[in-house]
């Protein structure tokens, strides 16, 4: 990959955005290595590359082709399998990849270990084990790319993928636990997050679409069915 080409693309984007380096950088990398990055002396893994262009409203995939090394693609392949597992209700193949992860030392800190945690808390969704620990998994899990999360500022944070989805799974934890305006406030403040937030359309669509379902669904549950009703409009 031609570092200087990406680094110049992420700088003239970060400031069309008018966002700091340490506002972009934040729970990725230190600010040096973004500003090595950017000044082409330095790469970073796909990975992180992926997670500063959403942070910037836009997907990797727009600009750059990837090749990668041994460990990354090990890494991507390991990512795939358990995700398919839980996807497709496989709980044994989720069990034995979750164990395998946990002892992977390339999946013990940063953007990694934020999708173990990610995994572990959809793992216990699925098994309806107990919502306090999948609270406890996700807030550390969005910890890790929004150190000062807080509910009530979800509206002004550059997300990721991984952030849209965690935070999506905090509302459901909200609602299993009847705190319905506490879910509801959330999503409203992530979709206004994904409306304002987003450049890419695709990406823009893709995610909005995510949260507006499930903002829907808890309207449906509380029998607010002209609320739902307006957030199925919204989705067309």
């Amino acid at each position: 990959m031609d570092y200087v080409l990406l680094g110049t693309l992420v700088k003239q984007l970060r400031i069309y955005k008018g966002m700091t380096q340490n506002e972009l950088a934040e729970g990725i990398m230190t600010r040096g290595n973004l500003t090595k990055l950017e000044s082409g002396k330095q790469g970073t893994t796909k990975e992180k590359i992926d997670l500063l262009f959403y942070r910037l409203g836009y997907t990797s995939k727009r600009f750059f082709s990837y090749i990668l090394d041994d460990k990354d693609f090990k890494c991507f392949e390991i990512r795939k399998q358990l995700t398919d597992s839980l996807v497709c209700r496989n709980m044994n193949e989720a069990v034995r990849l979750i164990a395998e992860v946990e002892t992977n030392e390339d999946f013990s800190e940063g953007l990694s270990r934020q999708f173990l945690l990610k995994s572990k808390a959809a793992f216990n969704q699925i098994q309806n084990f107990s919502r306090t620990e999948r609270y406890a998994y996700l807030l550390e899990a969005i910890k890790i790319t929004i150190p000062d999360f807080e509910e009530k500022l979800v509206h002004t944070y550059p997300l990721g993928g991984e952030d849209i989805e965690i935070i999506g799974m905090i509302a459901t934890v909200h609602e299993e636990n009847g705190e319905y305006a506490r879910a509801i406030k959330l999503l409203r403040k992530l979709a206004k997050n994904i409306s304002e937030h987003f450049m890419d359309e695709y990406e823009k669509a893709r995610n909005l679409t995510y949260t507006l379902f499930n903002l829907s669904g808890i309207f449906s549950t509380q029998k607010r069915y002209q609320e739902a009703l307006e957030v199925c409009i919204d989705l067309h």
